[in-house]
């Protein structure tokens, strides 16, 4: 393997700059090695492994760029048709809990306007 395709890889230009400079630390020989490509145009191997290096350690922004939507909150009721009584909770999974049911059953029959065990009806709301 030629050096030139070695340095085409980040893990090969980092071995490489290391050998030239013998310490890992290359990103403080920063203008000792852009002195000496602008000094030597020719040498092909040591320019291509400092842009494969310099493209390396760029740090890069993971994520969208465009601002976030804030979360919306939603407080969770259930009303006893039969008592009248009105349960609350912050998510479906703790008003399933108080109910006994589980959080997909709150969640289907709130969106389907059923009564969950016949008897509470389910309300999500948002909360101020």
């Amino acid at each position: 393997m030629n050096k030139l395709s070695l340095v085409k890889t980040f893990g090969g230009a980092v071995t490489y700059l290391s050998d030239e400079y013998e310490d890992f630390n290359t990103s403080s020989h920063r203008k000792e090695i852009l002195k000496r490509i602008n000094d030597d145009p020719s040498d092909v191997v040591f320019r291509t492994a400092w842009e494969t290096f310099s493209k390396g350690t760029h740090k890069h922004y993971k994520g969208s760029r465009l601002p976030r939507k804030p979360r919306i909150v939603y407080i969770w009721q259930a009303i006893d048709v039969e008592t009248g009584e009105n349960y609350e909770a912050i998510s479906a999974f703790k008003l399933a809990r108080k109910l006994g049911v589980t959080e997909s059953v709150i969640v289907n029959n709130r969106r389907d306007n059923r009564m969950v065990n016949s008897r509470y009806k389910i309300i999500r709301k948002k909360a101020q």
